[in-house]
């Protein structure tokens, strides 16, 4: 995190440790974890503790996906050891925000919308980044996801031959009357 100063000696980017990461997200409602590049929750805030019912002290050092046990809403499994967020941020790509089903301690799964930060330079643990969770809870059920037909592409092609035709038949009717010069 860079600190606005007027010492030029003190423009360097000075690394975050775990301390300021509770500093900066200590008082927010939603819900907050560290998760180091071994998978392992590094830090838990307070709301973390109230959305899904276990202490910081039951979860530190607890490999994410084992305490969270995602699901995707089609009850699809998001977190595993292989994880895709991790994979987004290693390629450099920004991890979309999820609706995820996330286990609490008392075995239920809750609806949740995940947001994640992945932190490459500015905070590292151990010199590997770390990824930041950020989770509220999603006040309904997800929506279905409507099921379109397939178009048959056979009857797709034969309406591009037909329209072609007639735009193709349109300029040969409009040079053979001269208006396209």
């Amino acid at each position: 995190m860079t600190t606005p100063t007027n010492n030029p000696s003190m423009t360097e980017t000075a690394p975050i440790n775990l301390e300021d990461l509770a500093l900066l997200f200590m008082h927010t409602d939603d819900a907050v974890c560290a998760i180091d590049a071994h998978q392992r929750i590094l830090y838990w805030n307070q709301a973390a503790e109230d959305t899904l019912g276990f202490a910081s002290a039951e979860v530190i050092g607890r490999p994410c996906y084992a305490v969270f046990q995602g699901q995707k809403p089609d009850k699809k499994r998001f977190c595993h050891p292989d994880c895709p967020l991790f994979q987004a941020a290693s390629a450099g790509v920004a991890c979309p925000c999820h609706l995820l089903l996330l286990a609490t301690k008392q075995a239920n799964r809750v609806l949740f919308c995940v947001s994640t930060l992945a932190i490459e330079e500015e905070c590292r643990h151990n010199n590997a980044p770390i990824l930041i969770h950020l989770w509220r809870s999603f006040p309904q059920p997800c929506p279905p996801t409507p099921v379109l037909p397939t178009p048959n592409r056979g009857e797709t092609c034969l309406r591009l031959v037909q329209t072609l035709r007639l735009e193709l038949e349109a300029l040969i009717a409009q040079e053979n009357d001269g208006s396209l010069r």
